[in-house]
């Protein structure tokens, strides 16, 4: 007769498993919120830059002496801020300007210049579309570059603080 071999366990009990399942419950409830802080950050800070490029393009046109006038009849004088679309900027507040392509509703919207006689200038970006839902709460998701009389620029945002950077205070 053979001796009978020892039982050898062959899984996990339902002990060890509720214990990992409640350890990852906890990373998760820690990850996911730092996870949204670094996106909306992340998703702050691109919209932020792209206003900023229009900058130079407006500079430009103040010097040439020319308005941005959004979808008007062309006379001349408009600006072209050379905007490109963005899947963060709100298309029903981002329209296209200087005869650049209507964006695509819902999807991405352009930041809006505006010049004006005295050498002052503004470029918004209000965010949208794939933006996140925290960001896109009327009244704090804009980002505002002001340029004063004499060339300087400023950003301001309305966007909640948590999401902010350096970059671009509130």
């Amino acid at each position: 007769m053979l001796p009978s071999k020892p039982y050898t366990q062959l899984g996990f009990t339902l002990i060890e498993l509720m214990i990992v399942l409640a350890i990852l419950g906890v990373l998760m409830g820690i990850a996911i919120p730092q996870y949204q802080g670094y996106m909306g950050r992340a998703q702050f800070v691109r919209v932020v830059n792209e206003a900023a490029a229009l900058k130079r393009n407006i500079d430009n046109c103040i010097m040439d002496g020319k308005l941005n006038v959004p979808n008007a009849a062309p006379t001349g004088l408009e600006c072209d801020p050379m905007a490109s679309p963005s899947n963060l900027i709100d298309s029903a507040t981002g329209g296209a300007q200087a005869g650049y392509p209507a964006p695509t509703p819902g999807i991405n919207g352009y930041p809006q210049a505006i010049i004006q006689n005295d050498g002052s200038a503004a470029i918004t970006a209000t965010f949208g579309s794939s933006a996140l839902p925290e960001l896109t709460i009327v009244g704090q998701n804009q980002v505002t570059w002001t340029r004063n009389t004499g060339g300087s620029w400023i950003c301001q945002s309305t966007v909640m603080s948590k999401y902010v950077t350096s970059l671009c205070p509130n």
